[in-house]
């Protein structure tokens, strides 16, 4: 018995496109900041933003696992939510990650890159979720 057209799961491809090249700029950038995402002392205010595209980096690499693991879904047309409203919810993660555990003094230091990178990588995993997240949590 064959399925409907509506149905079906269709292999949305470009999406392994745009996986890769998000896990490409995330490498890159990790890349050129290397040196600043493996500080083990506790910095000046002034000097841990080197650790900062280490967030990004994450968040990016945890949004290329996500578009690579949503290959099978439902037929969709290319949505350019991938190349605008994406990008911009990833930053958006990375930057609370960053602020929030240099905020603390004990995850400034050492623990920084344990807490910090896992946590940025599952901001750019759960980044389809924002919305439903925040609707929950608001109660509407």
């Amino acid at each position: 018995m064959p399925l409907d057209t509506a149905e079906k799961k269709q292999n949305n491809w470009w999406k392994l496109g745009f996986g890769l090249v998000y896990l490409t700029a995330a490498i890159l950038l990790a890349r050129l900041f290397w040196d600043g995402l493996w500080l083990d002392k506790t910095p000046q205010p002034s000097d841990s933003l080197p650790r900062f595209p280490g967030c990004i980096a994450f968040a990016l690499s945890g949004f290329a696992f996500l578009a690579i693991n949503s290959i099978p879904s439902k037929s969709e047309d290319f949505p350019y939510k991938y190349v605008y409203y994406y990008p911009v919810l990833v930053l958006l993660g990375a930057t609370l990650v960053f602020g929030f555990c240099q905020m603390f003094e004990s995850s400034n230091g050492y623990l920084f890159k344990f807490i910090a990178y896992p946590l940025s990588f599952a901001a750019g995993y759960l980044v389809d979720s924002y919305w439903k997240m925040a609707t929950k949590f608001s109660g509407a």
